[in-house]
């Protein structure tokens, strides 16, 4: 059968010639896109929703779960119900090779979670992999065993403590080779299954190569959720026509129109970020209450935002140390083509503008702050004396600037032009330390202190010098770009010192 396209699910599911519901789906791309696909599938196979939850059982191969386990759960009869959906997320079978630092990493974020158990079946698996035991862990070089970059992880006790885990519950006995979940798969898409058993699987990506593609694609459903990610009038206009899509849906949930302006102002002020787009229609579609029609007027009340607004919303997301909106905000970026440095570059601005609020808070000046303090109170008491703070520090600056700089002119002889650049780089590592940048926009300073006091200034400190480890790595080590920056993340968010002052 052919691949169906996002933005041809609803006719193709629902439309007059579709059939009853196939009970294979395949479904792989865009993140949100797949979400939204994967409903669609669900909603096809359950019109009445009212307890289709009951029904649907999820799982992600990522957890480390036996291949064999989740064929046992499709094929096995239900005793409640004649109906039964696997929900299978599977980039692991999915992607042509096996990354070992990849797998690492979902190992260390596990752990961070304090979730003891699904590092340890992960770290089965890698081990079945690589042909090692738990011992090899222990006693020799775990990036090596592993297969992973030795210069990826600074200290290696806690995949030891992991393996240790393991080797404690005996559940590493064998050395087995890891089973082909793949073909596993494929071999029980190809018997078919009970009657009244779907199986919907989701993932990032699809290999046209694979046996498991062929074997969904030829003979049940696939849907495409891929999206072109350049910058050319063709894949600009396919990114659109996305978009449109998932406009009409929101709309068409809320009973509403929108006039012939309303998206391209959307569209300017969100770019291709599908679920910032999806959430700024609903807003909309809030905002405008009763009336049938969103006007553009509406968009002019409610966003004021930019094309930098997904980059924000990562950055909001890791500094209220909410994980897994943040990384799923990194993964966005990244696939909407943000360059890893730029990304950087926004956690380390937003990470310096901390240290400076919590240095205001330990000084003098900032002894007025007190956690929680209402916006109205920041405003009258906390707000001034951060301008008399910016211009303490900047008349300090200023005047050692102005005497280093004599004093190299003195030494060198430099020109009024070397001279005039330099004043102007002072200038603007200056303003990179400045807590209020706009008086008469208080709200975002407010927010920024409220931040702060998540963190301690050790914290704070600390993120500095991972920060720096970070830029080394992604800049002369060959590291997986991602996988360094989901190591940040991680480690801000799950960062547990009392905050303090």
């Amino acid at each position: 059968m052919p691949e169906i396209p996002f933005a041809k699910i609803e006719s193709a599911l629902s439309g007059p010639k579709a059939g009853p519901p196939d009970s294979v789906h395949l479904v792989f791309g865009e993140d949100y896109l797949v979400e939204e696909a994967a409903n669609a599938v669900l909603d096809r196979i359950f019109p009445d929703t009212a307890d289709r939850q009951a029904h649907i059982e999820t799982v992600d191969m990522s957890d480390g779960e036996s291949i064999y386990d989740i064929v046992e759960r499709i094929t096995t009869l239900s005793f409640f119900s004649a109906t039964k959906v696997l929900r299978l997320k599977a980039d692991a079978v999915f992607k042509s090779g096996f990354s070992p630092d990849e797998h690492l990493q979902k190992i260390e974020e596990a752990r961070l979670s304090d979730d003891i158990r699904l590092a340890a079946n992960l770290l089965k698996d890698i081990l079945s992999r690589q042909g090692a035991v738990a011992d090899d862990v222990i006693t020799g070089d775990p990036a090596k065993v592993i297969g992973a970059d030795p210069n990826a992880y600074t200290s290696k006790d806690w995949i030891r403590q992991i393996a240790a885990h393991l080797a404690e519950t005996g559940a590493d006995a064998s050395a087995a080779p890891a089973a082909d979940g793949a073909a596993i798969l494929r071999q029980t898409i190809d018997k078919g299954l009970p009657d009244g058993h779907f199986l919907v699987i989701t993932t990032s990506s699809a290999d046209r190569r694979t046996a498991l593609y062929k074997a969904v694609s030829q003979h049940h459903t696939a849907i495409n959720c891929t999206v072109p990610a350049g910058a050319r009038k063709a894949d600009i206009d396919a990114q659109k026509e996305i978009l449109s899509s998932v406009m009409r849906k929101v709309l068409a949930k809320h009973a509403k129109s929108a006039d012939s302006k309303v998206f391209g102002k959307v569209y300017e002020l969100t770019g291709f970020a599908p679920r910032v787009f999806a959430g700024n229609i609903e807003k909309l579609a809030f905002f405008s209450g009763d009336a049938a029609t969103i006007r553009a007027e509406d968009v002019d009340a409610v966003l004021g935002r930019t094309r930098e607004d997904p980059v924000f919303v990562f950055t909001n997301a890791l500094l209220e140390k909410n994980a897994p909106d943040a990384l799923y905000y990194l993964g966005s970026l990244l696939g909407a083509g943000f360059h890893y440095l730029q990304i950087h570059s926004a956690v380390t601005s937003q990470i310096r503008k901390l240290l400076c609020i919590k240095l205001f808070m330990q000084s003098q000046y900032g002894r007025e702050w007190r956690p929680g303090m209402r916006f109205d109170a920041f405003k009258s008491r906390v707000l001034p004396r951060a301008v008399e703070y910016d211009r303490k520090i900047a008349d300090a600056a200023a005047a050692q600037n102005g005497q280093q700089t004599a004093d190299t002119e003195q030494a060198s002889g430099q020109g009024a032009g070397k001279k005039k650049k330099k004043t102007k780089a002072a200038a603007k590592k200056q303003s990179d330390l400045v807590i209020v940048k706009n008086p008469n926009n208080p709200y975002p300073i407010y927010q920024g202190f409220l931040q702060a006091d998540r963190f301690s200034a050790s914290e704070i400190r600390g993120f500095i010098i991972k920060l720096h480890d970070a830029d080394v790595r992604l800049k002369t080590s060959g590291s997986t770009p991602g996988a360094v920056l989901e190591e940040l993340v991680l480690h801000i968010c799950f960062s547990n010192e009392p905050s303090g002052k």
